[in-house]
């Protein structure tokens, strides 16, 4: 799965993030893969916060599964690029979020390997 392949997979699976990409790419003449990513992670969170983002309806506990579950997809399937972009932009550092315990129970089995690796990570000097 490409990046491109991912964003057309969220989109469909939570239509409204359609409108969270085309406020992106209207920010920024393009899509900035990592940054688009952690913008889906706010526009999750929104759900939980109360604050909307780029204007657009907090998703629904149904497309909240189905947008995680499209993420362990792109875990599992995706190419290195695509990997990256959800391991750094997504999850690394999502058990800081205050918002950590009602994401949690969405997580798939890779991503909570991707979350433990990081979370137990050792520099190598």
């Amino acid at each position: 799965m490409t990046i491109d392949q991912l964003f057309d997979l969220l989109t469909q699976a939570t239509p409204s993030f359609d409108r969270v990409r085309r406020a992106h790419v209207e920010a920024y003449q393009e899509v900035l893969p990592h940054l688009l990513v952690s913008e889906l992670l706010a526009f999750i969170e929104s759900r939980f916060s109360g604050v909307l983002w780029a204007e657009v309806e907090a998703p629904n506990m149904d497309e909240i599964r189905a947008l995680f579950e499209v993420l362990e997809a792109g875990l599992e399937q995706g190419d290195d690029y695509t990997v990256d972009a959800i391991a750094v932009s997504f999850v690394e550092g999502i058990d800081g979020s205050p918002h950590y315990a009602e994401l949690r129970p969405f997580f798939g089995p890779i991503m909570c390997q991707t979350l433990a690796a990081q979370q137990n990570w050792k520099p190598a000097y």
